[in-house]
């Protein structure tokens, strides 16, 4: 009760503040098939990436909404919703090829599967490099 009445503004000390490990049922599917690989957050949803290939998009109250199929080959490791718009960018990765870009368009559904549309699927060349698309805070490409 006590922390649902502080005001934002006031700090909390710590030893009122307890975390726990949190288990839905609705992961338990994500975590057999490999397990996750990224997250990222918008539109009032949580977008999961698994090592499959796999997008989960969940609600707030950590339901599945949709899952589709978003690479046939590797994991994905970067994954963003671009703000104000219903795109989705995800990147998928494994070391015997290219990374690939796609874009989907959540609010365009394929009529035959239910999955969003693929607008647009690119190869990144890179040498075949690990992890190859990373940025610091201040903009600059990642020296690996």
């Amino acid at each position: 009760m006590f922390l649902k009445s502080t005001v934002l503004t006031r700090r909390v000390p710590k030893s009122l503040l307890y975390v726990s490990p949190v288990f839905s049922p609705n992961f338990a599917h994500t975590e057999k098939d490999g397990g996750f690989s990224c997250l990222c957050t918008g539109s009032e949803n949580l977008f999961v990436g698994t090592k499959d290939g796999f997008v989960r998009i969940l609600s707030r109250a950590f339901k599945v909404i949709r899952s589709f199929k978003a690479h046939d080959v590797g994991s994905i490791t970067h994954m963003k919703q671009i703000e104000g718009t219903a795109l989705l960018v995800t990147v998928a990765e494994d070391l015997l090829n290219e990374p690939s870009l796609k874009v989907w368009a959540l609010d365009k559904l394929e009529k035959r599967t239910e999955s969003p549309r693929c607008q647009s699927s690119l190869s990144v060349q890179n040498g075949r490099k690990q992890f190859p698309v990373c940025r610091k805070r201040d903009g600059d490409l990642c020296n690996d």
